[in-house]
């Protein structure tokens, strides 16, 4: 198990599109032990690209494993998938943040598909340590001038970082209303104890959006991804969003964080 763990851990595949004579796809795969691996063309139906995110927890014993069968899964679907294990070239090349830019510019020029956060106590955590530090900063930002997200967190594990910036664009959908659409969540039922959440209910900065338990939920995960966003879906996000700006005018007091 442990070789195993180390292998996907170690393991990144990127794909480049060459134009020469025509068209050619090149793919480069980079591991630290010989792999045997297997490549072929095939056709897959306009049903959209998945970007799956690793929560801040995910060094822990049996999380990479469930985020990458999950990314697996989400492939066998026929849906174009990326997930940020797979992806450690890109993000040591890319850096966090663009390289989550370039996924969610992909998921709507391919016009569908949905970004999916994986939620255990470290990403509940997360957002409502994101929430303490900048949902202040963010809201007199947007309000006041309009501009983009504030700087996210850093940590010295990439995969924390991203999921930090994914925190930061989800902020910026909620004030547009929209977050619902291009976002949602995912735990498991054969996540680890100390990491499993068994309080169902979200941080503020996370409400709304819809919640699926893995893997006796996988259909309507899949139904979610496909179909998009409903106004039911609409109605509770635009509900949980106006709770979250309440909760923060109440909570929040001006500090040093705020952006003039």
């Amino acid at each position: 198990v442990l070789i195993q763990r180390n292998e996907w851990k170690n393991l990144s595949v990127s794909l480049a599109l060459v134009e020469r004579n025509k068209a050619l796809l090149l793919w480069n795969l980079s591991a630290p032990c010989r792999l045997d691996a297997q490549v072929w063309p095939c056709h897959r139906a306009v049903r959209g690209h998945v970007v799956v995110l690793s929560p801040p927890d995910s060094e822990e014993e049996g999380v990479c494993e469930l985020v990458c069968g999950l990314g697996s899964f989400l492939l066998e679907q026929g849906l174009g998938v990326s997930v940020d294990q797979w992806s450690h070239a890109e993000l040591c090349s890319l850096g966090p943040l663009p390289w989550l830019y370039a996924q969610l510019l992909r998921v709507e020029q391919l016009g569908g598909g949905k970004v999916v956060l994986v939620l255990t106590c470290g990403a509940r955590q997360k957002a409502q340590e994101w929430t303490r530090l900048y949902g202040r900063s963010q809201q007199a930002r947007t309000e006041d001038l309009g501009q983009g997200p504030p700087p996210i967190m850093t940590s010295s594990f990439p995969y924390a970082d991203v999921f930090s910036a994914s925190l930061s664009c989800v902020a910026g959908d909620r004030q547009l209303g929209r977050a619902g659409e291009r976002f949602l969540l995912v735990d498991f039922e054969s996540c680890p104890v100390q990491l499993a959440c068994h309080d169902r209910h979200l941080p503020d900065l996370l409400e709304g959006l819809s919640l699926f338990r893995l893997p006796s939920q996988n259909q309507a995960m899949l139904s979610e991804i496909m179909r998009g966003g409903n106004s039911q879906r609409q109605t509770a996000e635009d509900k949980g969003a106006a709770r979250y700006i309440k909760v923060k005018e109440k909570t929040s007091s001006p500090g040093p964080e705020t952006v003039p």
